[in-house]
């Protein structure tokens, strides 16, 4: 790389509370964040919230410090996102918000975490009346007092180097109560296909698009199949696409390292959806409701054209 048209480069390196059963502490650096305890002395890993329309919630964080010195952050609530393998991501502060980074109002935007100690954040959460119901994701990131600024200004005159932003956040999940609807689209994306096959540097890769066109979030998993000419089944992999949120739009890739060398391949997948239980619990009769699943098959040529010539 030419050293004189080298730019500044942002690097972001989210950690998250995880849903387990036991209390993992989202961390870096000597430095966390944790929902409260509970008035019950409970203690979470995430904020898991039902609210109804107009409602307004109370609850706090914990900033844990680690370390023999204060440490002055800055503290802000942002939206959920899908990153490119469909896991869990959070929006950056400079983005727009339009769930759960609105709905949080914290009291203070910085935060003076306290040496070899926690610190706590009191928040709200408030639900407009017009709030539609179902599932909306997000989370309370913590981040060096300098960072937003440097987001801020990535597009400022180049310089070199690179700048680590290191940040830590809780999930934060809310359900506004009413009717749920699902609409689960295979396909449909302006200018992406639904199934699609295409060979980079020798691996075989199937690429998919996918709407949730409804207010309830749900989990995907996929089973690609890989058959010969003469239907004998010759590979296969099932694969976590993650929880394709409410109102959101994905487009995961499954790859095949070691691909049928020459022949004619049938590709068959089938896509397993189920209501995610991440945003609380669920009877059996709604998990059902909003389960199933959808098979395509396509198929190809695959011709060594490298070794034949």
């Amino acid at each position: 790389m030419n050293i004189k048209i080298m730019k500044k480069y942002l690097i972001s390196l989210f950690l998250f509370g995880l849903f387990l059963p036991t209390i993992v502490l989202a961390s870096a650096a000597g430095l966390g964040i944790m929902p409260g305890i509970t008035e019950g002395g409970e203690a979470r890993n995430i904020f898991t919230l039902t609210l109804d329309p107009g409602e307004h919630y109370e609850d706090s964080v914990r900033v844990i410090n680690n370390g023999s010195e204060p440490q002055k952050l800055v503290i802000f609530a942002v939206d959920a996102t899908m990153s490119d393998d469909g896991g869990f991501a959070l929006k950056d502060i400079v983005e727009e918000q339009n769930s759960v980074g609105t709905l949080i109002t914290l009291e203070s935007d910085k935060v003076e975490a306290k040496a070899n100690g926690d610190t706590e954040v009191k928040f709200s959460v408030d639900v407009p009346e017009s709030a539609s119901p179902g599932d909306y994701a997000g989370g309370i990131l913590i981040s060096g007092d300098n960072s937003v600024t440097a987001v801020e200004e990535a597009g400022a005159a180049p310089t070199t180097g690179v700048t680590a932003i290191i940040r830590v956040g809780v999930r934060v999940y809310v359900t506004v109560s009413g009717e749920r609807s699902f609409n689960f689209v295979w396909g449909g994306l302006d200018g992406a296909d639904d199934y699609k096959h295409t060979v980079k540097e020798g691996d075989h890769w199937f690429g998919y698009s996918f709407q949730n066109n409804g207010n309830t979030s749900i989990d995907l998993s996929a089973a690609l199949e890989l058959k010969n000419f003469f239907l004998f089944k010759m590979d296969s992999v099932n694969v976590d696409l993650g929880t394709l949120m409410a109102g959101t739009s994905s487009t995961p890739t499954i790859s095949f390292s070691d691909p049928p060398k020459i022949g004619f391949v049938t590709a068959k997948t089938t896509v397993n959806y189920a209501t995610s239980t991440q945003f609380g619990q669920m009877s059996d009769e709604e998990i059902a409701k909003y389960s199933g699943s959808e098979t395509k098959m396509m198929s190809f040529f695959v011709v060594p054209v490298k070794e034949m010539l």
